[in-house]
């Protein structure tokens, strides 16, 4: 049996690209991520999203205006994984528990 499928929809956001977030002081980057989990957390309470109970497959589709540069395909994973971990959405960003989409 498959498990049932979570998405969740954020409009006009984009996680932190991973050269910035490795950039970022120790603290900023910190503060950084708990904003995200707490935007994640946020919209996973809206979207019901339940609570893992092993591995999950992640999927991430950014839009961008016409004028928005368009960044690495693995840009943006980083900064995301560890704050949807803080979030519980993922029990860890460890290869047994995340399939990237």
């Amino acid at each position: 049996m498959r498990p049932p499928d979570h998405s969740i929809w954020i409009e006009g956001w984009r996680p932190v690209r991973t050269n910035v977030y490795m950039r970022m002081h120790w603290g900023k980057r910190k503060r950084t991520r708990k904003h995200v989990a707490d935007v994640l957390a946020v919209y996973k309470h809206l979207y019901k999203v339940p609570d893992p109970c092993g591995k999950r497959r992640v999927g991430l589709h950014i839009l961008l205006d016409k004028r928005q540069k368009r960044a690495d395909p693995d840009a943006y994973w980083k900064c995301l994984l560890d704050s949807m971990q803080d979030a519980c959405l993922i029990v860890d960003d460890s290869y047994d528990h995340v399939e990237l989409a």
